[in-house]
């Protein structure tokens, strides 16, 4: 079952929102409803119910707060195994190759600004924010639960269809309109997958099969999941197929990937995303989020698996 909660899964640096001179911290661990956080002078804090609230996100990790995520990052590591992987092994690896690549292109990382303004990515990224803050605003559990309510499913495939033109993430539109029963259907269908209490991967073969169903073949990959990574891009990964099988292939994992999406494949690659996301932030690259991840992989992967 895939955790929804990307805090405890995706590379976060935290900051108490009282205490600044403890400076940045790292999920350490997590039991009984506290968590336990490492700050970068090296206590260990646990957190009740009542301060996880004060636990910040740090949207933009400076250069010097990065380097202390690896540092942190190093230490709990060394805690778990008493060992932490040679340099030479680490200067190895598919990802340390993928970022050499990266690096001679954006000499200043995942956050500088000839990277994150890099003209020929920048129109689409700025057309991909302001899709996610629509999404977040329209498709909200608050909003939905309230049309549900209305008996209104049809509204919710409706403003999902719409929100996935507007994407421009080279998700499919279906051929013909769904008629109005199929409209409540896939409502209902995209409600549950954005918000219901199953799991996950039960939830997201359910939108795929709802989907066949109404317009006799299944969506694109990309269609499946551009309303969930937008939504949730710390806890979903938008899938491209020719990206991932060429990542996988680089990871020396499975690489492939059936045309019918299915939820056991997107459970591979969704932890295939956050074991980069983790690796690229043990490196000192520590990315905002899994759409992040997607563009790393879109820009470097091609290249590393060349050489």
């Amino acid at each position: 079952m895939i955790e929804v909660d990307g805090a405890a899964q995706f590379p976060t640096l935290f900051v108490h929102a009282q205490r600044a001179d403890w400076g940045v911290s790292v999920l350490s661990g997590e039991n009984d409803g506290k968590r336990r956080y490492l700050f970068e002078g090296g206590e260990e804090r646990t957190m009740g119910q009542g301060a996880l609230d004060l636990m910040h996100k740090v949207e933009q990790p400076d250069r010097h707060q990065r380097a202390t995520y690896a540092r942190l990052v190093a230490l709990l590591a060394k805690r778990k195994t008493h060992t932490v992987p040679s340099a030479t092994r680490a200067a190895q690896s598919p990802v340390a190759k993928q970022l050499a690549n990266f690096h001679a292109k954006y000499s200043g990382g995942l956050h500088a600004a000839a990277w994150q303004g890099e003209s020929q990515n920048l129109p689409a990224r700025q057309k991909r924010a302001a899709s996610a803050k629509r999404m977040r605003e329209q498709l909200s559990a608050t909003a939905l639960d309230k049309l549900a309510a209305a008996q209104r499913l049809d509204a919710i495939w409706n403003q999902g269809l719409a929100l996935l033109s507007d994407s421009e993430l080279g998700a499919e539109l279906p051929d013909a309109p769904a008629t109005s029963n199929q409209q409540r259907t896939l409502g209902a269908a995209v409600h549950e997958l954005l918000h219901g209490s199953d799991g996950y991967e039960r939830r997201f073969d359910q939108f795929i099969a709802s989907y066949e169903s109404a317009f006799g073949k299944p969506p694109s990959w990309q269609t499946a999941t551009v309303l969930p990574a937008l939504m949730f891009p710390t806890s979903h990964v938008y899938v491209e197929p020719n990206t991932f099988r060429k990542q996988l292939k680089a990871l020396s994992q499975l690489s492939a990937l059936a045309a019918r999406p299915n939820g056991v494949t997107y459970a591979r690659c969704l932890n295939m995303a956050r074991t980069l996301a983790n690796q690229l932030a043990a490196h000192g690259e520590v990315p905002r989020d899994l759409l992040d991840v997607y563009d790393f992989m879109r820009s470097t992967v091609a290249t590393s698996t060349k050489s």
